[in-house]
């Protein structure tokens, strides 16, 4: 497994100015079926969503553990958070047709001029389309003195 594109400095001004940057092309299509094994059977919650708990049992393990290493992440994540870091969840989250919806949200919510203390990383496996829906991500969030509305 390799990446096949790095963080160079275009990206890491998106994601100071915009709070995200997109890496294109990032996983290679072996590695992206490996991370599609995992959801094979993985149960549906009553959400509508297929859930993966990354643990020792899941399929193909060692390429979803390689994503803490990807150059992308390493190079966004010494950018934003300027120190030592671990990765603290890796999971996979695969919202069905007509599920999935949620309010808008920040997963860490930050005071204004405070470091930052978190980096989400989304791998996103499949493109994004009309019937399948997207990720809403507001450029420039992440500088708000308080947490945006749900709505």
């Amino acid at each position: 497994m390799h990446a096949t594109t790095t963080v160079d400095r275009q990206f890491l001004e998106a994601l100071d100015k915009n709070g995200y940057c997109v890496v294109p092309q990032a996983l290679d299509e072996e590695w992206i079926a490996r991370l599609h094994m995992a959801f094979e059977n993985a149960p549906v919650q009553s959400t509508g969503t297929q859930h993966v708990e990354v643990n020792k049992d899941t399929p193909e393990l060692d390429a979803w553990n390689a994503l803490e290493h990807h150059a992308a992440l390493i190079t966004a994540a010494d950018s934003v958070l300027s120190r030592p870091y671990f990765v603290a969840r890796l999971h996979g989250r695969n919202p069905l047709p007509g599920f999935g919806h949620q309010g808008l949200h920040a997963d860490w919510p930050r005071a204004a001029g405070a470091p930052n203390h978190v980096l989400t990383a989304l791998w996103m496996l499949d493109d994004f389309t009309v019937e399948n829906g997207a990720t809403r991500v507001v450029p420039g969030s992440h500088r708000l003195p308080h947490p945006p509305p749900k709505s």
